[in-house]
């Protein structure tokens, strides 16, 4: 619970002093990576991208969503820790 605290607030507190900037920042750079694919200029691997987070190459979002939903059922204390954390570092942020 200490380490969802601590990560919540981080968050949370980060969120507040460069959400917009770093938000602005990746919607810039998914569109520039996705045009680039687009133009065939490079190719991105979906495959690999999703193993790196964890997702079998088969798996779509409703299953990754429904894996999250169920992991937080699991570990509800860490969640809500996590998310009244991050609440407070963004007030205070």
């Amino acid at each position: 619970s200490a380490i969802a605290f601590g990560a919540g607030f981080v968050a949370g507190y980060l969120t507040k002093k460069f959400g917009r900037s770093l938000l602005m920042l990746i919607i810039i750079l998914a569109a520039v990576l996705l045009v680039l694919h687009y133009m065939s200029v490079i190719t991105i691997d979906w495959p690999r991208i999703k193993s790196m987070i964890g997702l079998s190459p088969d798996q779509d979002f409703q299953e990754a969503l429904n894996n999250g939903i169920s992991w937080a059922k699991l570990h509800v204390l860490a969640v809500g820790v996590g998310g009244v954390a991050f609440f407070l570092g963004f007030i205070i942020g």
